[in-house]
């Protein structure tokens, strides 16, 4: 029987080659979407497929089972437990969907630069 993706441990790095300094807002933002082309190729050929949290895409679409799989919902139960006021953030971080960051201006790009706010859920 021949052996499927799902068969198979394979671990893949991938790298959009644009090189970003100078690029405009708009022009990060499509080479973004480029990579996402690759991206969304991979993912529809491993469902199951994850990613490493630190080596992860800070726009994951599906981040919490990408980085986390399903241990999610448990992780949610035990931060809230040991943070039941949410304190601690990171980007794509447990609980992190509770927060959001207001950039001063919005360049339509991720940042971490502007107040963390709670978000409207």
């Amino acid at each position: 029987m021949p052996l499927t993706l799902d068969d198979v441990v394979m671990h893949a790095d991938i790298f959009e080659g644009t090189n970003l300094r100078g690029l405009s807002a708009q022009g990060v933002r499509d080479a973004h979407a480029q990579f996402n082309v690759y991206m969304n190729q991979i993912r529809r050929a491993t469902p199951e497929g994850g990613s490493y949290f630190n080596e992860g895409d800070i726009e994951e679409p599906e981040w919490q089972r990408a980085f986390f799989g399903d241990n999610y919902a448990r992780l949610v139960e035990v931060k809230t437990s040991w943070d039941p006021w949410n304190l601690f953030y990171a980007p794509v971080g447990v609980g992190s969907e509770s927060w959001v960051v207001r950039a001063p201006v919005d360049h339509g790009l991720p940042t971490q630069d502007g107040p963390l706010c709670r978000a409207e859920l």
